[in-house]
This record gives C-alpha cells, sequence and structure tokens, in this order.
C-alpha cells in the first residue's frame, strides 16, 4: 500500500529583496520503503533551483538510503557598484551546477555483527564570464569530483569488547580552463586510502580502554605549464583509556598520531615556484598529541569539562623562502599547548526560569621557527585566547526565545616574506529574538551590537623581513556588526 502526503509548500524564506526562497515537497510511503522529493527556488537577485530526492528503505536485517540532488543558478542579473550606486554596472555573468550521488547500506547478518558501506559522488561545475572593466580576464571554467567510498565491520560480543574494521578511499580533480586558450589548464588531484582498526575494552563499570592504528597512503598532484606530485605513508596509532571513579565524573588520559590531509592548492604552488631550494619540502601537517580531560557532570543538569593538550609538531606547513618568491612549504616542526574548559547550566533564578548559560574558552600557546628570521614564535595566524558566553531563555512554553552571547578573541599575526599582519583583540556582545506564533519561527539575529571592533596593521619590507626594517605601515579599523531578519519553516 501506498500513501500520499500532504504536500508541504514555503520552506525557507530570508527577508531579501525580491521574491522569498519557495519550496515543494512531496513524500510516498511504503510498508517498507519511502521516497521524498523536494524543489526549491531562490529570489532572483542570485536565481537557483535545486531539487532532491531520498529513498529509504527498511528489510530485515537490512537499512538502505540513497540520495540524490541536483542544483543549478546563475548571477544574470545587474547590481549596483559599490563605489557609485547609480546607474547600476553590470557584473559579469556566472553560472554554476552541483550534483550529487549518495548510498549508504547497514546489514546485520547475525547477532553481534555489522557491516557498514556507503559511497558517494559529487561534481560540481562553474562558468564565469569575462569581466569588461578588468584587463586580462577571460571566461574561465572549473569543474571538480570528489568521490568516496567507505566500508566497516563491527563485532560486538563475537569477541571480547568490541572490534571495528574499517576502510576508506577518496578522490578528488579539479580542472582550471581559461576558454580564451590564454593559459594552460591545470588539473589538481588529491587521494587518501586508509585501513583502520579499533578495539574497545570494558573490563568493568569504572574503566574503559580504546586502542587502534590506522595505516593512511596520501597522494597531491598538479598539471599544468609544470607538473608535479607527491605521496606519502603514515602509520597512525591512538590509545585512551577512562576511569569513572565517582558519579558523574570520568578522566580520560589518550595519545594518539594526527596527520592532516595535505592542501592541494599549497601543493600547487609549491610546485611552481622554480627557484624553491633543494632542501625545500612538502609534506601534510602531523603530530604526536598527548591529551588529559576531565568531565563531570552536576545534579541538576550542570556539567563541566576541562582538558589539557601538548603536542609535538612533526611538521608545520607555512610560507617559505622560494628564491625571491616564497611559496608553501614544510618549515619543520615545534610545539604546542592547549588548554579548553567548557561549561553549561541550567538557571532558575527570580525572573530567568527556563534559563540555561552555556560558556567555553580555550587557550593557546605554540612555537616554531621562523623559516625567514629563524627566530622562535607562534605559529603564523593563531590566537592565544578565544571564548564564547550565551545566556538563553523560553518563554511561552518555547514559543518565545530570546538570548545574549559574547566572545573575545586574542590577538594573533600573519607572517608572510615581505609582510606581517598584525590583528588586534576583538571583544563584542550580541543576541537574538526568535518567535514561533505558529508553523513559522520569526528570528532577529544582532551580531556585535556592543563591540566587534579590530585593528589590522599590515607591515610592509622591501625584500625579505629577515634583512629589512619595515618600509611601509598600514592600520585598518575593521567592524564586525550584522543584524539579520529570517522567517523559516520546518518540516
Amino acid at each position: 500500500m501506498v500513501r500520499f502526503l500532504v504536500p508541504l509548500s514555503v520552506a525557507t524564506m530570508v527577508v531579501a529583496p525580491g521574491l522569498p526562497a519557495m519550496a515543494q515537497a512531496v513524500a510516498l510511503s511504503g510498508d517498507a520503503v519511502s521516497l521524498a522529493l523536494r524543489m526549491d527556488a531562490r529570489t532572483p537577485m542570485t536565481p537557483a533551483v535545486e531539487s532532491q530526492a531520498v529513498l529509504d528503505a527498511i528489510l530485515p536485517g537490512l537499512k538502505a538510503n540513497l540520495q540524490m540532488s541536483l542544483q543549478a543558478g546563475n548571477n544574470g542579473v545587474q547590481q549596483p557598484d559599490r563605489m557609485f550606486p547609480l546607474p547600476l554596472s553590470p557584473i559579469p555573468a556566472r553560472s554554476w551546477d552541483s550534483r550529487r550521488v549518495g548510498v549508504n547500506a547497514a546489514w546485520t547478518p547475525f547477532g553481534g555483527a555489522k557491516v557498514e558501506l556507503s559511497a558517494s559522488d559529487r561534481s560540481d561545475g562553474a562558468f564565469s564570464q569575462r569581466d569588461p572593466y578588468a584587463l586580462g580576464s577571460a571566461d574561465h571554467a572549473t569543474r571538480s569530483r570528489q568521490d568516496q567510498a567507505a566500508a566497516s565491520v563491527t563485532f560486538d560480543g563475537l569477541v571480547p569488547g568490541q572490534l571495528r574494521v574499517a576502510t576508506q578511499t577518496t578522490l578528488q580533480v579539479e580542472d582550471q580552463i581559461d576558454l580564451s586558450g590564454g593559459t594552460v589548464p591545470t588539473t589538481l588531484v588529491s587521494s587518501g586510502r586508509s585501513a583502520d582498526a579499533a578495539w574497545l575494552l570494558t573490563p568493568g563499570h569504572w574503566l574503559k580502554l580504546q586502542g587502534g592504528a590506522a595505516f593512511e597512503g596520501l597522494g597531491v598532484s598538479w598539471r599544468g605549464a609544470q607538473a608535479g606530485s607527491g605521496s606519502y605513508r603514515y602509520l597512525r596509532p591512538r590509545l585512551s583509556g577512562t576511569i569513572m571513579p565517582w558519579s558523574g565524573g570520568q578522566w580520560t588520559l589518550s595519545l594518539e598520531r594526527v596527520v592532516s590531509p595535505p592542501n592541494a592548492a599549497a601543493f600547487a604552488s609549491f610546485v611552481q615556484a622554480a627557484d624553491r631550494p633543494a632542501a625545500a619540502a612538502f609534506e601534510p601537517d602531523h603530530e604526536w598529541r598527548y591529551r588529559a580531560s576531565l568531565q563531570q557532570m552536576f545534579a541538576g543538569g550542570a556539567s563541566m569539562t576541562a582538558s589539557y593538550t601538548r603536542s609535538t609538531l612533526q611538521s608545520v606547513t607555512e610560507l617559505g623562502p622560494a628564491g625571491p618568491v616564497q611559496a608553501p612549504m614544510s618549515i619543520g616542526g615545534g610545539e604546542r599547548q592547549q588548554v579548553d574548559v567548557s561549561l553549561g547550566t541550567p538557571l532558575s533564578l527570580w525572573l530567568l526560569p527556563t534559563t540555561d548559560l552555556a560558556g567555553r574558552a580555550t587557550w593557546r600557546a605554540s612555537e616554531v621557527t621562523d623559516p625567514f628570521t629563524g627566530a622562535r614564535r607562534p605559529t603564523s595566524g593563531e590566537a592565544a585566547y578565544q571564548g564564547e558566553l550565551g545566556l538563553n531563555q523560553a518563554l511561552a512554553s518555547g514559543r518565545l526565545r530570546w538570548g545574549l552571547n559574547g566572545q573575545v578573541v586574542g590577538a594573533s599575526r600573519l607572517y608572510q616574506m615581505s609582510q606581517i599582519t598584525a590583528l588586534s583583540p576583538m571583544a563584542g556582545v550580541g543576541g537574538y529574538v526568535a518567535f514561533a506564533p505558529g508553523p513559522f519561527v520569526v528570528r532577529l539575529q544582532l551580531d556585535n551590537i556592543i563591540g566587534g571592533e579590530r585593528t589590522v596593521t599590515d607591515a610592509f619590507f622591501i625584500g625579505s623581513r629577515a634583512a629589512e626594517a619595515a618600509d611601509r605601515i598600514n592600520r585598518t579599523r575593521i567592524l564586525d556588526r550584522k543584524a539579520g531578519l529570517s522567517v523559516s519553516k520546518s518540516f
């Protein structure tokens, strides 16, 4: 038997010039299979359409899910020039499309065993028309593709504890094409393969042990006017132990080797730096990470988590010397220490019922060797501290919510061969009000009502900053203050 459900209309609407976003959805369901179809159309300022289909099947011992979506859009409208609002100035036309297909399946052949499979394919394309006001611009096309497949088997109770074995493969390809023929087409490829095993043991109600290892192979290549490729292999062991010595509390000690996938765009820049030193190398960032954490649940729903992490950085990627220019490369190792604290608690104060308070804070201290000066300094772009604190309250049986949130970010510096950019600390307070009079939710969001200011100081050097004093210093004041109004409906 197949049942037709009532179609849903008007999904998400954002207040903006032009028509609101509209959506239409239909669902079909049977005894073991359900199908949901959805189509969206967005405002004419950036016209776009999206269609999505989701198929779910639940059979004895098997659950499967298939998702497909298509998107297409363009910006083929006139927009006011930022400096001269009148008359309207056309912007270069740009169109894009996206296709996604994904499948997930879980099979339970017998008690205590579970097999999970997943695969996905995503293809994105974009076409940008030549800008008539920019010299040297040309029609440009980009096409990218991402493929991923994974499989895992979990044994629970068939061996002491729980054993899980998994494998995964990924592939990403991006093509850049200058349709005028002025530049050579480029292709950027990154790939990865991994095999992983994890074993969880619970000898007692107060102790939990977990260990495992993954063997990972990573590859990246770039082809254009020049070509280059690199391949990397790592063993990533991990081990953790958790004790629960008292009610609501647990201590965890862990160590693991962390490897970040190589940045394909940074690798392409490295390959094109023809004058880089012979000893220069490019490799993924990797480190050994040691962590101790405490989590405590209190009566009444309050909770607190604190952790200390010490990392031995084996390879850090930043801009380094490549002859007369700079390029991303490995600048060697270093150290990092980090403290994280988070808390959350409900409040039942006078005039503040059904209120909760939540916050988190992070402190960091790192040290690497500057590739241009040889001095020890923090990693580029790292803020020494940051934190958030939010107060939220629900009124009128949850139909009205309001909240205040504050944030703070410490100072940081970005390092280049001939430039240092210093960002001052920033702090701000914002808030929101959300009202649900019926099936719709109206939300007013205000970011950084108070504060939100930063000073950006750029120091420019003639040549390398290793041998020269700053030639010029610019200071810019930035105010990050936003306001937004939205109307939405969930279905």
